[in-house]
């Protein structure tokens, strides 16, 4: 009877003390949800939405939705749009500091029986060197069985190009020299800015610039290297003695799609569609691709970027919001301000993006 009445006098008590912190936690909960859906950049709150849930360990519970979702509708009609290039204006010639390399990359061997006009043909972008093209784009389809999906490809001429890893704001935040964002005083040559891959904390891997790991290296994750000369190459990180005075910079995300010109992910099914996805591949001329597309698996972003001529290769961001890759040249004769345009269209974030602080780190190119 004793034990019932002092449960009866401390029941109120309990309970307005979990009020009390359920009403905490809720608002805790809400400033913390509230922060994360005006982060610099937001790709939407659908997408903020989620890396909240597996900041907040509920990762599981994200997984097992989207698992669900999937299962019962397939990938979203936007998810299944056929990529298309944009329009691009004329390149900005520059004078050549060396001689240009004169060999042009053969066209991509179109899959499909019926090619679209120009599918797998280049296009110069962004700017040219004594008329070689630094960068050029094209688009294909790289399954017969699957001819609605169409992908984008572009390819960074070797000797031509430099690239530079960036520290975000956020990811993997820190101090870092140019603040998430390509500086003014080094815009004069920029030729393209785009997405470096997972956020840190789903990548698998870790980054390290500027002399020092933010995030630890990981052995045998896909890893992109920068040198002291700015070349960028796509290997797997054996971790013995890579990490060498010549290393400027690595970006490791998830394992290697593509190793010796193999495709290393099995596909499920004739014609399985995924996320919007994108990659990067190394070719044997040492030329640096990227790809990106909707609708695409794992599996078929490999076969893309094998197809495309990537000896290795590895995935980037998942989910069309986080596809970012931008072409910038000199506005005009007198190279004052920039003009900025997107590789593809349907990309959500503005071209301009990257010369603003950016809470997620990213990869920018540079005309050498």
């Amino acid at each position: 009877m004793k034990l019932r009445r002092v449960i009866g006098r401390l029941f109120p008590k309990l309970k307005r003390v979990a009020l009390v912190a359920s009403g905490v936690l809720l608002v805790v909960s809400g400033i913390s949800y509230a922060r994360a859906l005006a982060a610099p950049n937001s790709p939407g709150w659908d997408l903020r939405t989620a890396e909240w849930l597996r900041d907040s360990h509920l990762g599981w519970l994200l997984d097992a939705v989207e698992w669900a979702w999937f299962t019962v509708h397939g990938p979203s009609g936007e998810e299944a749009l056929a990529t298309q290039l944009s329009v691009f204006p004329r390149p900005f010639d520059r004078p050549a500091k060396a001689t240009p390399p004169a060999e042009e990359p053969p066209p991509i061997e179109p899959v499909v029986d019926r090619p679209a006009r120009r599918e797998g043909e280049w296009i110069a972008l962004g700017s040219t060197v004594d008329g070689v093209p630094a960068l050029r784009a094209t688009f294909f389809r790289p399954d017969r069985d699957c001819s609605d999906v169409t992908v984008a490809v572009a390819r960074f001429t070797p000797k031509l190009t430099r690239f530079v890893l960036v520290p975000g704001t956020h990811d993997p935040g820190g101090d870092w020299r140019w603040g998430g964002a390509i500086p003014e005083a080094e815009r004069a040559n920029l030729l393209a800015a785009f997405n470096a891959g997972y956020r840190l904390r789903d990548a698998h891997g870790g980054i390290y610039a500027e002399g020092q790991e933010a995030r630890p290296l990981v052995k045998g994750a896909a890893s992109l290297v920068i040198d002291r000369d700015g070349d960028m190459d796509v290997v797997a990180w054996n971790g013995d003695g890579q990490l060498s005075s010549s290393v400027v910079a690595v970006r490791q995300n998830l394992k290697l799609l593509v190793t010796d010109g193999k495709v290393r992910v099995s596909r499920k099914g004739k014609c399985a569609k995924g996320l919007a996805r994108s990659g990067l591949g190394i070719t044997r001329d040492s030329a640096l691709l990227y790809v990106v597309g909707h609708g695409l698996t794992p599996a078929l972003l490999a076969e893309a970027l094998q197809h495309a001529g990537a000896l290795r290769a590895m995935q980037l961001d998942a989910h069309s919001q986080w596809q970012s890759f931008n072409i910038f040249q000199p506005a005009g004769e007198a190279a004052r301000g920039l003009v900025a345009t997107k590789l593809t269209p349907d990309m959500r974030l503005p071209a301009t993006r990257y010369l603003v602080p950016d809470d997620r780190d990213f990869l920018a190119a540079f005309v050498r």
